[in-house]
């Protein structure tokens, strides 16, 4: 699954605050990607002060990254991509780390697409309604690996916060954001695309189960459990409720992060879970 959200520059402390890990220890989980971040000479983990300044419009040096800011610019859209629930049972619970890998190449995958379309708008003349897009084939991304939901079950899920910014090869300028929304279906695609074929290569055995890419020998009943955000979710809005519905009730029941667990200490609560309903 992708959902594509704004990210506002008072974000940025968020993503330092994992489900799993100490703020002290996110950087371990962070990289940046992206050719746009490669130009700004950004590389390796993501460091909590960089990330700040960068969401806030501007380098460390200083220098500008769009033409025009305002205290309540949108300065990034975070686009994250979960892995189907039995992937993230059979990678965080059973273990089976190549699954892991084959998550993160699909979500890289995915991105390249992401990056191949972007670009930027240039307003002609004094008219703000007129405007010629242009491509620039640039972006740069924050990433950051997560592995529980809110409820503290097994959750596979790749935070990239794809900075409003992108470079045209004469100076930086506001990304062209419409289109991250526009194409979501399509980098869905891609990213699921690139995960059965991973799955596949490895020799998993795959289904659908209501639409959604399963590994086999999942049951239903067993993948709902492990999946407590989304039953609240359901319980607030109805299973036919709209995409847009879904995130408003997403928000709107999202708890409070619970205090940090390492993920051995997790996957002991998830083996006493599991034995007391017998999966």
């Amino acid at each position: 699954m992708l959902s594509a959200a704004p990210v506002s520059a008072q974000h940025a402390a968020h993503y330092y605050s994992a489900d799993n890990y100490c703020s002290a220890e996110a950087e371990q989980y962070s990289k940046w990607q992206g050719q746009a971040a490669t130009h700004l000479e950004l590389s390796g983990p993501v460091d909590a002060d960089t990330f700040a300044k960068l969401l806030q419009g501007h380098t460390l040096e200083g220098q500008a990254l769009q033409q025009r800011t305002s205290i309540n610019h949108v300065a990034g859209i975070d686009l994250t991509f979960s892995a189907p629930k039995s992937i993230s049972l059979a990678a965080l619970w059973g273990g089976e780390s190549a699954l892991l890998a084959i998550h993160q190449r699909a979500v890289q995958i995915a991105l390249e697409a992401v990056e191949a379309y972007s670009g930027t708008r240039l307003w002609q003349g004094n008219e703000s309604y007129r405007h010629r897009f242009l491509s620039t084939g640039n972006i740069a991304i924050s990433q950051f690996d997560h592995t529980t939901s809110r409820a503290q079950d097994p959750q596979l899920h790749t935070h990239n916060i794809v900075l409003n910014t992108t470079y045209t090869g004469q100076d930086w300028r506001a990304l062209d954001t419409r289109r991250l929304f526009k194409y979501r279906k399509l980098w869905q695609t891609i990213y699921h695309q690139e995960l059965r074929l991973g799955c596949q290569h490895l020799g998993y055995s795959l289904t659908m189960q209501s639409g959604h890419l399963e590994l086999a020998g999942y049951a239903p009943e067993h993948l709902a459990y492990w999946s407590k955000r989304r039953q609240q979710i359901l319980q607030t809005v109805g299973a036919g409720a709209s995409a847009s519905q879904k995130q408003i009730a997403c928000l709107r029941t999202r708890p409070r992060k619970r205090a940090e667990s390492a993920l051995s200490a997790l996957q002991q609560r998830w083996e006493k879970e599991s034995q007391l309903l017998g999966i």
